[in-house]
């Protein structure tokens, strides 16, 4: 993993992002409709980056992936990543928005 100062960690981030917007419905646009081959697509790349990263990963009810690192101590809470793998009308590639939850 890159420094948050490393040019190439802004690469990597932009890599992943372009790699994410390439799952689509519809060639030449990004389309992904929910429960859709491309959202099913979508999920399962977000998940495997976050299992990379040594997440637990789940979906919730509504198909959106869950990730978060074990509390090491029982009785602290560890934070946890949501990302919703649709896209947001047509705000494209930026639309992916993760949510921190503690």
């Amino acid at each position: 993993m890159h420094a948050a100062n490393d040019p190439a960690f802004g690469e990597a981030i932009s890599n992943r992002l372009a790699e994410l917007a390439a799952l689509s419905d519809e060639p030449g646009r990004l389309t992904r409709l929910y429960l859709s081959p491309a959202h099913r697509r979508a999920i399962d790349l977000v998940s495997y980056w976050m299992r990379d990263a040594g997440m637990s990963v789940r979906l919730d009810p509504l198909a959106s992936v869950v990730g978060g690192y074990d509390a090491r101590d029982g009785g602290c809470s560890a934070p946890i990543l949501t990302a919703c793998a649709m896209p947001a009308g047509s705000m494209g590639r930026s639309a992916w928005s993760p949510r921190l939850r503690w």
